[in-house]
């Protein structure tokens, strides 16, 4: 029987951050024009290796282990939709663009990277990556407000700073570190819906923190290598085994 809604927390490793909002939303716009929502978001720009060290906490050793960021999305994909082939529903589901996997979080930086060089926009640094577009609305669906995400940064090996959104200081701060080319890492939820007929695992910021500058983005360098996220590496996988239905 399907699970209405399922959902996975997970934290990511590492990550480039490009067209961050994340002190002040951004609205939602329909053929141009706003939609009168809003949400807190970041394109998360990830090495391909990436993928493999995203964390999950695990019962079974109680602690948060690494999995493969696919593996654990075709899992949850497959506890909404059992009846489903989940490959073959995501790639018969096509976006604006006539592309296939609408729906699916996880995008192929090279089909970016084409799509905005065809528009004469510079796009090297989507070469060879993984891109998820993270969002966190600013309230419900019956106007309730929800809370932003939390947004802090590394001060150190082992001590962060959380941002207070009441301090201006605070804010000042946040606006220079979360700029787009810098590094982050991200607590993220990922659900399992259907909207209209179409099947959807979105992908909702919990709380982001800055880790270290980087180069802006759009310049003549090529992308820092990822240099990965230390801590929760374990031989123990709960999501062995769905390796035939992720969708690519």
């Amino acid at each position: 029987m399907a699970n209405k809604n399922p959902s996975r927390a997970l934290v990511t490793p590492e990550f480039r951050m490009s067209y961050p909002a994340l002190v002040t939303p951004k609205p939602f716009m329909e053929n141009g024009r706003p939609t009168g929502d809003e949400s807190y978001q970041v394109e998360a720009i990830f090495d391909e290796a990436a993928l493999d060290h995203f964390r999950i906490y695990d019962e079974a050793t109680n602690g948060y282990v690494e999995v493969n960021l696919l593996t654990v999305l075709a899992q949850l994909a497959k506890e909404a939709w059992p009846s489903d082939n989940i490959k073959t529903m995501f790639e018969s589901q096509k976006d604006k663009h006539g592309q296939p996997n609408k729906g699916w979080p996880v995008k192929r930086g090279d089909v970016i990277k084409a799509q905005k060089e065809a528009k004469g926009k510079q796009a090297d640094h989507y070469a060879g990556t993984r891109v998820i577009a993270l969002n966190a609305k600013t309230k419900t669906k019956a106007g309730e407000p929800l809370q932003p995400p939390t947004i802090s940064m590394v001060t150190g090996d082992k001590t962060f700073k959380t941002f207070d959104r009441l301090v201006d200081t605070d804010m000042a701060k946040a606006r220079a570190v979360f700029s787009g080319g810098n590094y982050a890492f991200a607590t993220v939820g990922f659900v399992a819906m259907k909207v209209a007929g179409v099947a959807f695992i979105a992908p909702y910021l919990n709380g982001i923190r800055y880790t270290r500058s980087g180069k802006s983005l759009g310049g003549q360098s090529d992308m820092d290598r990822f240099d990965g996220y230390t801590g929760g590496a374990s031989d123990h996988n709960p999501t062995a085994g769905m390796n035939d239905e992720i969708p690519f």
